[in-house]
């Protein structure tokens, strides 16, 4: 771990490549621990202009969930590695399911990754039907409704898009933060609407 936290700092190569070169060791020592892939999976996922680096990242990560299926971490990157792929459909399923599998999971990470995995994939209308169903199961999440304004606003109905934006605005559960990032959002979309 302190080669790539080195290699996060200083991007010299060197430090990657014992990074890579212990986490392999490891493994060689212990394929049952899902921790080991997982970091196998996080460094691979670094090179992502490198197609056969995004499949092992993917392959790894994989691996960590099936020594242990409740690995959150490796659930969410294997989302992400499926969307650096191109696998966009693939992608909005696996951020599908951790957003219902645990509602802890239907988070602003989550759900951002969700709406624009259905984007990229060609299926926003089938996004905002999804993000229809989560806002009425839990309608007083902000993260829920600035994702469905992005799809929505993605399939030219800027009205409602604005509407969901505005709901969180005058809501009194969501942090300042996100309605600040709500307020954000509508004054940038009403500029575009007005140039």
């Amino acid at each position: 771990m302190k080669d790539w936290q080195q290699w996060k700092k200083t991007n010299n190569p060197k430090f990657y490549q014992r990074a890579l070169f212990n986490i392999d060791s490891a493994l060689t020592i212990d394929e049952t621990q899902s921790e080991f892939w997982f970091v196998q999976g996080m460094l691979y996922a670094e090179m992502k202009a490198d197609k056969a680096a995004q499949e092992n990242a993917l392959t790894s990560f994989l691996t960590a969930i099936q020594l242990n299926p409740q690995h959150g971490r490796a659930q969410f990157m294997t989302g992400k590695t499926l969307f650096n792929l191109g696998r966009f459909d693939l992608a909005a399923e696996q951020f599908r399911f951790l957003a219902e599998k645990d509602p802890a999971q239907a988070n602003g990470l989550v759900l951002s990754q969700l709406a624009l995995s259905y984007i990229a994939a060609g299926r926003t209308s089938e996004g905002i039907t999804e993000f229809r169903k989560l806002v009425g199961a839990h309608p007083q999440s902000a993260d829920i409704r600035t994702s469905l304004a992005v799809l929505l606003k993605h399939n030219n109905q800027f009205a409602e898009a604005q509407e969901q934006l505005v709901s969180i605005l005058l809501g009194k559960l969501a942090s300042e933060e996100k309605r600040d990032y709500a307020r954000e959002l509508l004054n940038k979309w009403k500029a575009e609407a007005r140039s």
